[in-house]
């Protein structure tokens, strides 16, 4: 009790002592006077009005006290010594003056507004693709944040190259799978990021609480624990829904993917090469191999030529598609088989339009600008529907009653 009594009556005393010199500077710069001296209980100050040196001896007490020490003005150097004792040289143009680094060279003591972000979206391509309009207005919306996204390996590439997120991790891996434990966190490279974050954004069922209650046991200082989709029969937009979770508003639709073209074109200028993605998650959510082998003949015979596009799920439709097709005329039939996201957005990039199923490829073509066609069967586009600037929806349901003229026409419509 004693001690806090010092302490108290040496923080009233430093208190009192700092705001005496404040008076002696205010009266400095109010006059004419270019030099001012104060001498108390063995401390010596001088204000002079150049070169701006204050220059005095601290009392012992105030450093016990726990006060941090005082940073030289950047670009500055020490001023001479007054007199041969352990006077503290301290040099700053006002009394109050705040500085981010020791010098111009050094780092910021802390980089004002810097925040550690951590996005954790599962799902399929589709589902973090659509997660990425959210990201960029996190972004927007914090003073230079550091985003990390743990989610679909296939896309983080891709978010890594839009430069949307500073960090990306595979959230299959063995590693993450300890935030859903009841006994906590145990992985040491989990622990250590999360230790890092200031806020963590799930998009992800937690019925029982375990993930938000790990995450804040682990350090985490904001945690917003959300389903990755809205409840069905709710008619809302997933990129809204996404929005709405975390409170963000006014978000840019249509919208561009941020991807840089590839340095290196395969292209040929003055091509109109049209890409076709045949698959999708489900087989209702598939347009006909037959009508697809159709719509490339019509295409053909106009002088397109087409990209064909494949993912592992797509071998034996781009198989079935290939031996229905007449053998192509030089230049008008190429494929691309179980390419890296990242590439396949590259191709896409140099293609005048896009034809194709409810499914994650649809999503990114959009998402880059190249006008689109999209074919929805029992999906709902209200909630489902590509978010790019040219998008056009055809539905039919059963998708496999759609005719291929329609299609043809939407194709057309954009060349």
């Amino acid at each position: 009790m004693k001690s806090n009594n010092k302490m108290n009556t040496g923080e009233q005393k430093m208190s009192s002592w700092i705001k005496r010199v404040e008076d002696l500077v205010n009266m400095l710069e109010g006059s004419t006077i270019g030099e001012l001296e104060l001498t108390e209980a063995g401390t010596e100050i001088i204000i002079r009005r150049q070169p701006g040196i204050v220059v005095g001896s601290m009392p012992a007490q105030l450093h016990s006290a726990g006060q941090p020490g005082v940073q030289l003005a950047p670009g500055s150097t020490a001023a001479p010594a007054v007199k041969e004792d352990s006077s503290v040289a301290i040099i700053a143009p006002l009394t109050g003056v705040y500085y981010t680094s020791p010098s111009p060279s050094s780092p910021p003591f802390i980089a004002v507004g810097d925040i550690h972000i951590l996005v954790i979206r599962p799902g399929a391509v589709g589902d973090t693709l659509l997660a990425l309009p959210i990201i960029q207005a996190i972004r927007k919306a914090y003073n230079n944040p550091r985003i990390t996204l743990a989610g679909n390996p296939t896309v983080l590439p891709l978010a890594l190259a839009t430069g949307l997120v500073d960090e990306a991790s595979d959230f299959s891996l063995l590693q993450w799978s300890s935030l859903f434990s009841p006994s906590g966190m145990h992985s040491p490279a989990v622990l250590d990021q999360l230790q890092r974050t200031d806020l963590a954004i799930c998009w992800i069922r937690d019925p029982e609480g375990t993930l938000a209650r790990n995450l804040r046991r682990a350090g985490v200082r904001k945690v917003i624990v959300a389903p990755g989709r809205p409840v069905e029969g709710q008619h809302i937009h997933i990129v809204a829904y996404l929005a709405q979770t975390i409170g963000l508003h006014n978000i840019e639709i249509p919208y561009q993917l941020p991807l840089k073209t590839a340095e290196h074109s395969t292209h040929h200028a003055g091509s109109q090469r049209i890409a076709i993605h045949p698959g999708s998650g489900g087989t209702q959510k598939c347009w006909p191999i037959s009508s697809f082998v159709a719509l490339i003949e019509q295409l053909w015979h106009r002088n397109y030529p087409v990209l064909l596009l494949a993912g592992p799920a797509d071998h034996h439709r781009i198989d079935a598609i290939q031996r229905l097709l007449p053998p192509p005329q030089p230049g008008m039939f190429a494929s691309l088989i179980d390419e890296p996201l990242l590439h396949v957005a590259h191709y896409l990039q140099q293609c005048s339009c896009y034809i194709g199923n409810d499914s994650g490829i649809t999503h990114l073509a959009a998402m880059l600008g190249v006008p689109t066609v999209a074919l929805f069967g029992p999906t709902e586009p209200a909630n489902w529907r590509p978010i790019g600037p040219t998008v056009t929806i055809i539905q039919k349901h059963p998708l496999q009653t759609l005719p291929v003229e329609p299609v043809l026409t939407a194709v057309l419509h954009h060349l």
